[in-house]
């Protein structure tokens, strides 16, 4: 087991290097290796999550975000 959210994960995508996940409205990810996670970002209703090159992106039902990758 890499992450224990207690809730509920919708969306999630790897780099190689961390793992992201959406869980109670927050992206947030751990190392493939495990270890703690961390936060990426908050964003009402985050979905469709997708890592590509430096960043994670994902929607929120009307924009199209991106976060560079730690």
């Amino acid at each position: 087991m890499l992450a224990d959210t207690g809730a509920a994960i919708a969306g999630i995508a790897t780099d190689g290097k961390s793992v992201f996940f959406i869980a109670n409205n927050v992206i947030e990810y751990v190392p493939v290796t495990g270890g703690t996670m961390k936060k990426l970002a908050s964003v009402a209703n985050p979905q469709h999550l997708k890592a590509a090159g430096l960043g994670v992106f994902f929607d929120d039902n009307a924009r199209i975000w991106e976060v560079t990758t730690p």
